[in-house]
């Protein structure tokens, strides 16, 4: 598998509005640990694929819902949980109307 690093500066997407949607909302990631506690369920940003350096936070859109659990074990995760994680919450973020793509019906 090869890696592409982004050679351009992107304007970061920081949305309090879409890390607030994730209060009280069922964990998406949902392994073995899961908690199911929807009170302690955070945006849970992806730190997978090189997108960032060291301490830093990807771009806000690239994350999921996560309960205390799956979030403190993110790395325990697979690929494929991460991005199926990150698929239904755009999913449920595209529902509740946070997240919108112009020109689409």
């Amino acid at each position: 598998m090869s890696h592409v690093t982004p050679n351009f500066k992107a304007k970061r997407i920081v949305s309090k509005t879409l890390r607030d949607a994730a209060n009280g909302q069922e964990c998406t990631l949902q392994m073995p640990w899961c908690n199911h506690n929807t009170e302690t369920t955070v945006h849970c940003h992806m730190r997978k694929f090189g997108m960032t350096g060291a301490n830093q936070k990807p771009q806000d859109i690239f994350g999921f819902h996560a309960c205390y659990e799956c979030h403190r074990r993110e790395g325990d995760a697979g690929w494929e949980d991460i991005l199926r994680a990150m698929m239904i919450t755009q999913t449920r973020l595209i529902q509740m109307g946070i997240i919108t793509v112009k020109g689409s019906k």
